[in-house]
């Protein structure tokens, strides 16, 4: 899929928390029995995120903005610091799929987005571990057995 921002707009609220809107433009491929229903589409979402430095927390909350009388898609991500680990993130993920059109098409939809959901999620989490390994291997000496 592709996936391009066309609209975001930042503003500082009176906590001090960075809030910024974004509108974004997602061109995906759709499950086959939906393409020969609707054809290719273009789909829409918004995201909002809230930067709190005070509480070293970041939200972000997004939600399809296309199709949204068949399916509801509404995802929260918070990032905080660890209580225990002050080197750490954790991160709590809330994610609601609905769908709206009938029993049958609504699971199929909703399984549709959980699979698509958890490849993305897993090839993201294969991304960041290939920047770590990169980053790990530029910066961090390996160990020779003469060494040792």
């Amino acid at each position: 899929f592709l996936f391009k921002t066309i609209c975001s707009e930042s503003e500082e609220d009176e906590k001090g928390r960075l809030l910024t809107k974004r509108l974004h433009v997602i061109y995906q491929e759709i499950p086959s029995f939906l393409k020969a229903i609707v054809g290719n589409v273009v789909t829409y979402g918004g995201e909002e995120s809230i930067v709190d430095p005070k509480s070293q927390t970041v939200e972000i909350r997004s939600r399809n903005l296309s199709f949204c009388s068949q399916m509801s898609i509404k995802e929260t991500c918070k990032y905080l610091v660890s209580a225990s680990n002050i080197h750490q993130t954790l991160v709590r993920r809330h994610l609601e799929v609905c769908g709206c059109v009938s029993m049958f098409l609504n699971k199929k939809l909703e399984n549709w987005y959980m699979f698509t959901d958890l490849e993305i999620y897993k090839a993201g989490v294969k991304v960041i571990n290939e920047i770590l390994e990169n980053v790990t291997s530029k910066f961090i000496p390996a160990v020779s057995a003469d060494f040792v």
